[in-house]
């Protein structure tokens, strides 16, 4: 679907206005290019563009909200995040020091798949003004991009269970710089807008920087508790998050942790975020920023509570798990992956404040300089239809079992019927009639309410008194009855008499025989007069 809110910016390199109702630095470009071509759009170009770093600070907000139509479970994720600038960019390498021909690159190093990043050789006498490419993950950084802030919490309520958490303010700071991939390799495998052309991306990396010991857990967050705030949203946290960082996109990283406890516990990570910056083809030229967040929401509830995440799954929430956690099979993650240019259902993404959800934290309230917020309202997430999957489901069901149940009812009958038929044709083939009495005794329909046969008697036909004829009471299975038809078409059936003799076995057969083509004839008779 259309996604109404569009993340988007409106670019000018000179031009910084601060309109009254808006959260942060609106940095706005409109080019009108009907009448001369002297205004030109900010082309693609491999050079970190300042003006489009400094239009990513501000407020942004991903709000996460379900409900079913059936069972009134519903489920409200959210994370506020605050983007700000570091001081500490006064330290950035200058002068392209540490360019050794690598893209793509933050200082020219290797900041996307190799975490790498330009920075000061500390000597044990001092800091040495030569620079290095080094490594993300084992080394203290001096500078970075931006400076980062977060808030975040869900409400999860299913039958017989509510929960609500967050983090009761914003925790931070994180240190991240903004290295472009290579933007040829980036546009054969992602697409722009309809429209549009990409000319710009910034793929956010954490680094560990001088704010990474002072992160700390807010002392009223209830989402996570002492005993596992480094692991899932401090000092620990940041480290994962910068091994796993440089991974393929689309990789998930706790499949190896997905019900089993044989690899160790799941490592609980931040989010990662990338901006796509794409430019309309036709005047006027305006840029939009689009955003990319991959984030999976690490929690993990008691054993005991483990059975109401698994109940969230069942309503079609967005949760997987069980993963490892501190040796059991507890952990669970609210998945929230999602792309603005697809658009979702049920995210709202916006470089903005959402009402109802956490906006800014104290950090940015008192440094930055665009005091003005504004907030914008919630588009209320969407309802996952489960009545219907529901009822087709049950349905699906009843038919199966009608199905299987008439197939297994036919099947009794037919090999009942081939086994009479084969009985019956050992009996012809073997010449020992003895056994017709039995078969014949035996052989009734094998209802629960039926008698025992009755024995097969032979009495004299009352038509034909030189005859003898075959009798039975009323609940027999053989009853034979002759039809006569020469009197006005009507039919007499054939008294019923006492029995008064029994037949030879080698003679019942043969008039077992005759008789039945005699009941056959008496039935076509019948036909033809009616």
């Amino acid at each position: 679907p259309q996604w109404p809110h569009r993340v988007r910016e409106h670019i000018l390199p000179t031009t910084c206005i601060y309109p009254q109702s808006h959260l942060h630095c609106m940095i706005q470009r409109s080019i009108n290019q009907s009448s001369n071509n002297m205004n030109q759009p900010i082309d693609s170009t491999t050079t970190r563009n300042q003006t489009r770093i400094a239009s990513l600070n501000g407020a942004w907000t991903v709000d996460l909200r379900i409900k079913t139509d059936v069972g009134g479970a519903s489920m409200r994720v959210w994370y506020s995040w605050n983007l700000l600038c570091d001081p500490l960019i006064q330290n950035e390498l200058l002068e392209d020091q540490c360019t050794d021909g690598s893209t793509p690159s933050t200082g020219e190093c290797d900041s996307i798949f190799n975490n790498e990043i330009c920075m000061r050789d500390i000597l044990d006498d001092g800091v040495n003004y030569g620079y290095t490419c080094g490594s993300m993950l084992n080394n203290v950084t001096d500078w970075s991009d931006q400076l980062m802030l977060y808030h975040l919490g869900y409400d999860i309520d299913v039958p017989g269970y509510h929960e609500y958490s967050d983090t009761g303010d914003f925790i931070g700071t994180f240190a991240m710089v903004l290295p472009q991939p290579d933007l040829d390799l980036y546009k054969k495998t992602h697409q722009p807008r309809d429209g549009e052309r990409i000319v710009d991306v910034y793929q956010a990396r954490y680094v560990n920087s001088v704010y990474s010991d002072k992160i700390f857990r807010p002392s009223n967050c209830s989402i996570f508790s002492t005993e596992n705030f480094e692991a899932m949203a401090g000092k620990e946290a940041l480290n994962y998050t910068i091994q796993y960082q440089t991974a393929p996109e689309g990789t998930d990283l706790y499949a190896d942790y997905y019900n089993t406890c044989d690899n160790g516990d799941a490592h609980p990570t931040l989010p990662i975020v990338r901006y796509e910056f794409s430019q309309t083809k036709t005047p006027p030229i305006t840029e939009t920023i689009d955003i990319v967040f991959q984030y999976k929401l690490f929690v993990a509830p008691s054993m005991e509570n483990a059975k109401n995440w698994e109940k969230a799954k069942d309503y079609g929430f967005p949760v997987s798990g069980p993963y490892c956690y501190q040796g059991e099979l507890r952990g669970y993650t609210v998945d929230m992956d999602f792309d603005s240019k697809e658009g979702n259902d049920f995210v709202q993404y916006e470089h903005a404040c959402i009402a109802g959800d956490p906006c800014i934290s104290k950090a940015f309230d008192r440094c930055s300089l665009c005091a003005d917020i504004e907030v914008r309202e919630s588009t209320g997430g969407t309802t996952i239809e489960i009545g219907v999957v529901i009822w087709l489901i049950l349905s699906t069901t009843m038919l199966s079992l009608f199905f299987c149940c008439s197939f297994i009812n036919n099947y009794m009958h037919r090999r009942r019927i081939k086994e009479l038929e084969l009985e019956m044709n050992g009996i012809r083939e073997s010449g020992n009639d003895s056994n017709v009495y039995s078969l014949l005794a035996t052989n009734n329909d094998q209802t629960d309410t039926e008698e025992a046969s009755a024995p097969l008697l032979f009495s004299n036909d009352t038509l034909n008194p030189e005859e003898v004829s075959l009798a039975s009471d009323a609940s027999h299975p053989l009853k034979f009855k002759a039809k006569d038809a020469t009197q006005d078409g009507v039919e007499q059936a054939v008294e019923e008499t006492t029995p008064t003799s029994r037949l030879e076995p080698d003679k019942f057969l043969s008039r077992f025989l005759e008789n039945a083509e005699t009941a056959e004839t008496a039935e076509t008779t019948e036909t033809e007069i009616i």
